[in-house]
């Protein structure tokens, strides 16, 4: 009998585990420099300087010269469309996982926030309009 109980903790130590995973992507969004964004005042020099350098730039032009490329400008796909117009992206991404496990009992915390702010661009080089999501 006491071997049975000794081979059943022995089973329960070697199926059980924890697990442990932490994810930092992206700079942190400084949210006192979002508040100082200002639509046609606030320059993208600024917005250089106050965040860094983008996770992604959109940039028409490029677009248009891709597509000019393929021959294809004007038949399928809209340049003027949104997605391709002038844009800076700040995205700042946290996560964390935890597992727990013992024999038949799974204990798991999956915990993932992102903050993203978006910047469009006017001709002149001022801010269109923006777009900010705190999710951290």
């Amino acid at each position: 009998m006491k071997s049975r109980i000794i081979l059943f903790v022995l089973i329960g130590l070697f199926v059980s585990g924890c697990v442990q995973n932490f994810v930092l992507e992206g700079q942190k969004i400084p949210e006192d420099y979002v508040g100082r964004i200002q639509p046609g005042i606030t320059k993208r020099s600024e917005v250089l300087q106050w965040f860094g350098p983008p996770e992604q730039h959109k940039d028409p032009n490029t677009v248009k010269k891709l597509l000019q490329q393929v021959d294809a400008e004007g038949e399928f796909i809209k340049v003027d469309h949104p997605a391709f117009k002038d844009a800076f992206v700040y995205e700042f991404s946290y996560g964390r996982t935890e597992v727990f496990s013992i024999i038949l009992f799974t204990y798991l915390i999956d915990d993932h926030k992102k903050d993203l702010l978006i910047v469009f661009f006017n001709p002149d080089d001022t801010v269109k309009y923006f777009a900010h999501r705190k999710g951290t």
